[in-house]
């Protein structure tokens, strides 16, 4: 049996040597042999494929994607969800099939937990709802976790767009509402490292583990503008070690509508526009924005206290037709 990570002790379990036995031929034995006969069966020693110095060697080694997300423009009250958030999911450690849920990490999202009203999607406008601004960590989550050649089990886009995020590559949550979810389906655990960084303003995730191969993932989008709002198409590119394209998979589908005239301000996203990422043609240059190396995204500090923005409609090229949309709740985070 392979050693495995104990989140318990958090050390590595001790690895056991398989044994087994070829059953026909320990039956041919046995019905071979004489009265008063000594049988020997051979065993088969299976050694593992993981021991537990292997795994001590190389737990959490290697970064597989990051990536910060600026929260210029948020509001006092919207930072403070983000950071609750980013502590909840914080040094969390999946093992290898394990599943992550932000909801049933996170929890409900309460003032007794110290969340506070700020700026979220419901019904085509921005409205204050407690825990306002938190899917900003689970788009970065997502983003993260897609670089780090993870298997998106459940993602739903915004309502609109956000704009800490190209068009397409976010992740919404809600209290009973949309999840997100992702399945650690590597060889070997995964650690996230999140935090809010008061020197660059971001909101910072990090995936560690073990990358077995050098491979590495870069995560770009297609955009474009329909009759009622935004359309997107998201692509993971995965390349080998050396930069070789190993495959181009589509990843999601995500439809958008317009924001309401009437909404008021304040956004529970940043001020600064997204900028589409178009995919490209597979025999291009890698995208940047990969793990190798990890991406900066570095931002200039804002004031102490931002002013509240409304979130900013880039112009997006028209490519049409309209993909079918996802469903969404009424209400994001």
């Amino acid at each position: 049996m392979d050693s495995q990570y104990d989140k318990t002790s958090g050390g590595v379990t001790d690895h056991v040597n398989g044994i087994s036995f070829d059953i026909s031929e320990a039956r041919d034995l046995w019905e071979d042999a004489r009265n008063g006969q000594e049988v020997v069966i051979p065993l088969v020693i299976k050694e593992p494929t993981v021991t537990s110095t292997h795994l001590q060697e190389v737990l959490f080694t290697d970064i597989l994607g990051q990536k910060s997300t600026s929260l210029g423009g948020s509001s006092a009250s919207r930072v403070n969800n983000i950071t609750l958030a980013a502590s909840a999911i914080n040094g969390l450690i999946l093992n290898p099939g394990e599943e992550f849920s932000f909801n049933d990490v996170v929890g409900e999202r309460t003032t007794a937990k110290g969340y506070k009203a700020a700026g979220a999607y419901s019904g085509g406008e921005v409205v204050q709802e407690v825990g306002g601004g938190i899917c900003q960590v689970s788009s970065t989550l997502y983003y993260s976790a897609v670089l780090s050649n993870l298997n998106i089990t459940n993602r739903q886009c915004h309502q609109m767009i956000v704009t800490y995020l190209p068009v397409g590559l976010d992740a919404t949550v809600s209290w009973g509402g949309p999840e997100f979810k992702f399945k650690n389906d590597r060889d070997f655990p995964i650690k996230i490292e999140a935090y809010t960084d008061t020197a660059s303003y971001t909101v910072m995730i990090k995936i560690h583990g073990t990358n077995v191969d050098g491979s590495y993932v870069s995560f770009t989008g297609d955009s474009w503008t329909t009759a009622t709002g935004h359309g997107a198409v998201s692509y993971r590119w995965i390349y080998s070690k050396d930069g070789t394209l190993i495959e181009k998979r589509e990843e999601a589908t995500s439809q958008y509508r317009n924001q309401v005239a009437s909404t008021p301000s304040p956004t529970p996203s940043s001020s600064a526009a997204p900028t589409p990422t178009p995919s490209g043609d597979p025999n291009t240059p890698p995208p940047t924005d990969t793990q190798s190396p990890p991406p900066t995204d570095v931002t200039t500090p804002p004031p102490v206290e931002p002013p509240v923005e409304p979130p900013v409609e880039p112009t997006l090229p028209v490519t049409p037709p309209d993909p079918p949309p996802p469903v969404v709740g009424d209400t994001d985070e």
